[in-house]
């Protein structure tokens, strides 16, 4: 029968007459007393009678007050045995001694056991015996306090081991000792075992992740990294602990973090993989190109969360690629969305939920109802003595009634209650008011409590009425114990609670919540509102699911993302069910909370990790202890062709290549054994049989307990790098036109050759050889003609060798020749000969092309004249020089005296560079004349050397070692510059305006910025761009014909006028002549000197000041010394001269003071 059926069927009347039948009793002797003492005393026995009177309504009234507590309190005890019993934790009651007092039905189940059957068995051996140190902690866990949190193996009688999580809690509640300890237990077996599952596999993925040398990092949607590898903290130079949890603005520099989160927003944007470029600076200060592949990661419905960037070095490859003069990019797309790797773990409150209707069957120790007993009444006279006792049961007096009367308080009771009942007898009398207090006293060996409550009765009288409340003492710390051992059960447990009452919209949340959301406040239901503080994405759906809940009676569980008093976001497990009242009204809607929010996040970095191991570009194949494959990725099925399925079960022996030893295996497995990695190339056979190379890095994986578990092994296939490095390797070592071994090479051969002659007492010779005349094809026929004649020249040589002799290209038209087993020095005469031979005949370039170069020969025998490789090649070269010496088209040996000569053009080189340090070079400067007028309208700037030790060092001498060795960029700069100063300083001193004609060599012209150079120095003197006259050769000019036209088109435009030098000497044409931009042309000294006894000379110097002046340019004679000479120039309307007819150079100071003597007017010779 229902409550609602219950209450509204009619109760029997007799057993609440039954409950009054004492008041009756009361009433009656209360009638016989006052009318025994009325006739005696009328005051006293209305007094006495009124007094009586209102001690029967106290007695009924306080009898009608402790039926009604003892109905709550046994209404509260059944519900909170039902609540303790339906827990979906386990918890069970343990006395001092260990014994099991009570166990709930969960902790049964648990168990394996009846609940019945629990009480009296010793706590300690319902667990695994490794457990027991555990448990004896356990035990001792002091008063008012909570173990930390233990986990326990339960031996259930069916043998099979069960994972739980233990609380111990003790606290003997208020004024009560301590005799129980509360034992919670949560079911986590299934969790234990996910748990060592999912750490094992996130350190598994955590492994794979470490070893991948490409830089790995993922990044939430706002830019804050959620993971980052070494490979990653090393191309940062920072440790991954700050790197990871940072946002990238305090990761990177402010350029790289800008393109980081434009990457990223254009990866979610466009829902693709986004690839670019990124560069960064090494450890060792050189540039790293990565080739970045930035993907979106999304979770289970979908929605992007994050980015993975995957950076892979590229600068080998960029370097080889520029080398080469190839470029080779590398895209690869990384796989969206990540494989959902979370392990589901058990969910603790879903037993709470279920057992939460039946309450407190297994609390049967809890008694909640006692029986009345019947109250005593006491008068007493002012002093405190026992006038009269009415008692229905006398075993509740301390003595028989006639041994009390008449005597004081204090000879009956206990001192401390008589003063206590003297206090408030004295308070009664003075007052007039109603006193109730509590006490104890001891009966027949028990102690017992009661109520006593005293009025005054009369002027000197009080009339006291005690109430035996013993049993409702004993009821009340009972039910306190209760709601202790309650507590402590849901603080074990570590779960929070909440409690909404619908009637009055108000919620309660237990202190557990307080502390999973950090709050540290005082007022925490004022302050924290629920929804307010839910993800923006977990608000509309929890609406509804607690609108569903409230609407169809069904389970509310959802786990809802929650911010925290500290900033950060939880996630929390919520679980509860709705109360309904009698008339089927929803009353109160209370759960559990669980924070879910370690679990959430190891289960994000699983599914992280695990993205990464699938999208990888490099190979990865993860091994148990005993090298048995358990898991490869995508990567590795493209990279060598087997399938997952193919290679699971097998050991990586199933790819052997059979190129390595057992002593390369044994060396590795040893350093992996010793330091938990190795690292190398190695060569493995793919499904296709194909044998490649590739970089692989293997890494131990260790347990909880230090052991090897799993091995990972990530490698990348280096075969393009590997090809990348042979072509490297021949470039390094071959002459890219010719294909023939380079200088190192080269020497290197000569090295091997003289160990191998040293050896064997043998002979060898090294010759040197240099085209004749190579220059004159370049400048005629372009240099596209002058590789072609090369090549040839290789082919032709190349016929003429043996196969153990060696020809090898040094540089320009030179080559050099190794000669091995020499048997007699005329073997090398021989073939230096046939080769001069053979190079002399005629050559058929392209387009019709045809022509003869010649070839002269440098030879220097081992051991004969040299030792050393580096001896035998400046032998060779010495002899060589000689050889063009003496008329070209010949071979020479090495002799002591060649050199000595080399000799001294190295100590002139060494003299020279110091002489540029010391300021030991001067300018002269030689007049040009003005043929028409006769004045000095121009100076050309020549070098001087006046050398401390042997005076006048001539140009003809340390010009042609400056050109061999590089410094005449150095020279050229120097004379450029101090030309200009003292043109200036001539200006300033208000000399006659003249120009300043400044030679530059074709070095200079064609391999530094001479445009720049010349802007530069002429800002720093101040001397004027047109008063600077640069004076190049015809061969300067028509070597690089394009390049020559853009920087004269620049001096042009900057006012500077160019002259071309020695002109006769050259190929230059009328034709070419036109097309630069030219000021001056100066006939060469060698078509002045021999006029005019020489018709032709004169007809060449006339032919070219005609040409000059059809060109529209002006033309200077050079090397005129004779009347007769100018008078043939001024004939032929020459504009200008310079030579010894006038002056040599001189230094500045005899040049100014020439200008300041000449006359006005210099009359022209006549013919």
């Amino acid at each position: 029968m229902s409550r609602v059926e219950q209450d509204t069927v009619p109760r029997p009347v007799w057993p609440r007459l039954r409950g009054g039948l004492p008041y009756l009793a009361l009433l009656a002797v209360l009638s016989w007393s006052s009318g025994w003492i009325w006739p005696a005393a009328p005051p006293l026995a209305a007094a006495v009678f009124a007094a009586l009177l209102g001690a029967g309504a106290a007695f009924w009234w306080g009898r009608r007050r402790l039926g009604l507590m003892q109905a709550s309190h046994a209404r509260t005890q059944q519900e909170l045995m039902q609540a303790v019993d339906q827990l979906g934790t386990g918890l069970m009651a343990i006395d001092p001694a260990g014994l099991i007092v009570h166990g709930n039905r969960r902790f049964a189940n648990l168990l394996g056991r009846e609940a019945e059957a629990l009480a009296g068995l010793a706590f300690v051996t319902l667990f695994h015996p490794d457990d027991l140190k555990c448990c004896r902690r356990l035990l001792s866990t002091a008063a008012d306090t909570t173990s930390p949190p233990q986990d326990l193996r339960i031996l259930r009688p069916d043998g099979r081991l069960l994972w739980v999580r233990v609380r111990m809690s003790c606290n003997p509640g208020a004024g009560l000792p301590v005799l129980q300890r509360i034992l919670t237990a949560e079911d986590i077996d299934e969790l234990k075992t996910g748990h060592v599952t999912l750490q094992h596999r996130e350190r598994l993925l955590r492994a794979v992740v470490d070893s991948i040398p490409d830089a790995i990092g993922v990044r939430d949607l706002h830019g804050a990294y959620l993971l980052a590898n070494p490979a990653l903290a090393e191309l940062l130079q920072r440790p991954v602990a700050q790197i990871v949890s940072h946002p990238v603005g305090e990761v990177h520099g402010a350029d790289q973090a800008r393109a980081l989160i434009d990457a990223d927003h254009s990866a979610v944007a466009l829902a693709t993989s986004i690839h670019r470029e990124t560069h960064h600076v090494g450890l060792d200060g050189r540039r790293v190109v990565h080739d970045t592949s930035t993907s979106v990661l999304r979770d289970d419905q979908g929605e992007p969360f994050g980015v993975v960037s995957i950076g892979r070095d590229v600068t080998a490859m960029r370097e080889v690629s520029e080398r080469l003069t190839e470029s080779s990019a590398r895209t690869q797309t990384l796989l969206l969305n990540a494989r959902d790797s979370r392990l589901a773990l058990l969910s603790l409150l879903e037993d709470q939920r279920r057992a939460v209707r039946a309450l407190a069957l297994n609390e049967a120790r809890l008694r909640a109802v006692m029986a009345a007993l019947p109250d005593l009444v006491f008068l007493f006279d002012d002093q405190g003595r026992f006038i009269d006792i009415w008692a229905s049961r006398t075993d509740m007096l301390i003595a028989p009634r006639e041994q009390v009367l008449g005597r004081r308080i204090g000879e009956i009771v206990p001192a401390p209650l008589a003063e206590l009942a003297m206090e408030r007898l004295a308070l009664v009398l003075r007052s007039g008011q109603l006193q109730v207090f509590e006490y104890s006293l001891g009966l027949r060996e028990q102690q017992h409590w009661f109520e006593m409550r005293m009025v005054r009765a009369g002027e000197q009288e009080v009339l006291a009425v005690a109430r035996d409340i013993t049993r409702d003492r004993q009821n009340r710390g009972a039910l306190e114990h209760s709601e202790a051992r309650l507590r402590l059960a849901l603080e074990g447990s570590g779960d929070g609670l909440w409690d909404w009452d619908l009637k009055s919209d108000t919620v309660r949340f237990s202190e557990q919540v307080e502390r999973m959301l950090a709050y540290e406040g005082s007022d925490f239901h004022r302050e924290f509102r629920l929804l307010e503080r839910l993800h923006p994405d977990d608000v509309v759906v929890t609406r509804r699911a607690i609108r569903d809940t409230l609407a169809r009676r069904i389970v509310f569980d959802r786990k809802l993302r929650v911010r925290g008093f500290d900033g950060h976001d939880r996630w929390l497990h919520a679980r509860g069910m709705v109360q309904w009242d009698p008339q089927r009204q929803s009353r109160r809607f209370s759960g559990v909370i669980t924070d879910k929010t370690h679990e959430m996040e190891a289960q994000a970095r699983l599914r992280l990790a695990a993205t990464v191991f699938d999208s990888t570009l490099e190979g990865v194949l993860i091994t148990d202890a005993s090298q048995r494959i358990v898991s490869v990725n995508p990567a590795f099925t493209r990279l060598l062709g087997y399938t997952e399925e193919e290679v699971i079960g097998r050991t990586p022996a199933c790819m052997a290549s059979g190129r390595h030893s057992d002593t390369f295996f044994q060396q590795m497995w040893q350093t992996i054994a010793r330091s938990g990695h190795w690292q190398g190339e190695i060569w493995n056979r793919c499904k296709d049989g194909v044998v490649r190379p590739e970089l692989m890095s293997i890494s131990a994986v260790f347990d909880d307990q230090a052991q090897v578990s799993h091995y990972v092994g990530v490698f990348t296939d280096i075969s393009e790098l590997k090809n990348s490095e042979a072509k490297l390797d021949h470039l390094a070592h071959h002459d890219p036109l010719t294909q023939l071994p380079n200088r190192l090479l080269f020497r290197h051969r000569l090295e091997q050759a003289l160990l191998t002659a040293d050896r064997n007492e043998g002979h060898l010779a090294v010759l040197m050889l240099d085209l004749d005349r190579f220059k004159d094809v370049n400048d005629s026929y372009g240099h596209l003609a002058g590789d072609e004649l090369l090549c040839h020249v290789a082919d032709r040589l190349s016929q003429r060798l043996r196969k153990v002799d060696t020809l090898a290209r040094l540089g320009g038209d030179e080559f050099a020749l190794l000669m091995q087993d020499v048997k007699q020095p005329d073997d090398a005469a021989r073939l230096a000969s046939e080769l001069i031979e053979s190079l002399s005949q005629p050559w058929r370039l392209g387009e019709g092309i045809e022509l003869s170069v010649g070839v002269s020969v440098g030879i220097c025998l081992y051991p004969e004249h040299g030792q050393t490789a580096q001896a035998l090649m400046q032998g060779a070269d010495a002899a060589l020089y000689r050889a063009k010496s003496d008329g070209r088209g010949v071979y020479r040996y090495f002799a002591d005296d060649l050199t000595l000569a080399a000799r001294e053009r190295l100590q002139l080189e060494n003299r020279l560079r110091r002489a540029l340090v010391d300021e030991q070079l001067q300018l002269h400067f030689q007049p040009q004349i003005d043929i028409a007028s006769g004045r000095v309208i121009g100076a050309e700037a020549l070098l001087r050397w006046p050398d401390p030790v042997e005076g006048m060092i001539p140009p003809a001498r340390f010009i042609p070692v400056a050109e061999s060795t590089g410094l005449i960029d150095q020279l050229g700069a120097w004379v450029l510059r101090h030309a200009c100063e003292q043109g200036q300083r001539w200006i300033e001193q208000g000399l006659p305006p003249l120009s300043m004609a400044v030679n530059v060599s074709p070095r200079q012209f064609h391999h530094i910025d001479l445009a720049h150079q010349v802007q530069q120095v002429l800002a720093d003197t101040g001397f004027p761009a047109e008063r600077l006259e640069l004076e190049l050769t015809e061969g300067a000019l028509m070597e690089r014909e394009a390049e020559s036209l853009r920087m004269l088109e620049r001096l042009r435009d900057m006012g500077v006028r160019v002259a071309i030098d020695d002109f006769g000497t050259g190929y230059s044409s009328f034709s070419y002549l036109k097309r630069f931009p030219l000021d001056v042309l100066k006939i060469d000294r060698s078509f002045i000197t021999d006029i005019p006894r020489d018709i032709d000379d004169m007809e060449i110097a006339a032919a070219i000041i005609a040409m000059g002046h059809n060109l529209g340019v002006r033309v200077l004679a050079e090397g005129v010394e004779t009347a007769e000479q100018l008078a043939f120039l001024g004939l032929k309307r020459c504009d200008s001269y310079q030579g010894f007819l006038l002056s040599p150079a001189l230094p500045a100071d005899e040049f100014a003071a020439l200008l300041r003597d000449q006359p006005a007017t210099l009359p022209c010779p006549q013919p």
